[in-house]
């Protein structure tokens, strides 16, 4: 409620409560990053928890944590789907890593944070302190131009707006039934452009009348997705 309403140093500190769930994880044992004190001279490790898009979202800030607080040294534990997209567009850290199942860091780290909490630390109390003032995600520019190849080749007589679409999330999620829809309820977008799918997996027959070009086997990495 309260990040919705835009009052983000309250909607972040009662976001903590999730950590219950990570109750036992080898991380609860290590001391966690504590901004009221000096962090001169330490390691830190920050670690991805959450989907990958929170991921994402969060790596604006991890750049941040150095210059703010003085580390001298910055680990980033991230899940395998987003190791080149981080590694090309993370700042001031010494290394990035892949997740692994058992959560063991392979560095020696002075303290701890959740990158979801990064925003939260660095006192973000508003939207433009959140978005900053310029992209934070590039892609590299041969994958872009190959990108725009494929469009232009799938649709080369087409002239209206082209429009990406992805209306399924995960049929595993606890929550799917309200983040999902069907080929069908996306239908009306076809009168205002041309689609794009943008979907890992497609399990479902487009409804007749409704022609969407399906891109995503160029969907390699997720820096393929990002360009």
């Amino acid at each position: 409620h309260y990040l919705q309403a835009g009052k983000f140093s309250e909607g972040f500190k009662l976001a903590k409560w999730r950590k219950v769930h990570l109750h036992g994880h080898m991380r609860t044992l290590q001391p966690e990053f504590d901004p009221s004190k000096k962090a001169n001279g330490k390691r830190l490790l920050i670690w991805a928890e959450q989907g990958l898009g929170d991921v994402v979202m969060m790596l604006r800030f991890v750049d941040r944590m150095k210059s703010v607080f003085g580390f001298s040294e910055v680990y980033l534990e991230v899940p395998d789907e987003l190791y080149t997209l981080c590694t090309n567009n993370v700042q001031n850290v010494d290394y990035v890593y892949v997740r692994r199942s058992d959560g063991h860091c392979p560095f020696e780290f002075d303290e701890h944070i959740s990158l979801m909490d990064l925003p939260c630390v660095l006192n973000v109390t508003n939207e433009e302190a959140f978005n900053g003032n310029e992209p934070y995600i590039t892609s590299h520019p041969l994958l872009k131009r190959e990108w725009e190849n494929n469009i232009v080749n799938a649709c080369a007589d087409d002239k209206k707006i082209k429009i990406g679409v992805c209306w399924k999330g995960s049929s595993s999620h606890a929550n799917d039934h309200n983040r999902s829809m069907s080929m069908h309820d996306i239908t009306p977008l076809a009168n205002s452009g041309t689609l794009f799918g943008l979907m890992k997996e497609v399990d479902e027959k487009a409804p007749d009348g409704l022609t969407i070009y399906n891109v995503s086997a160029g969907f390699v990495t997720a820096e393929h997705t990002a360009a």
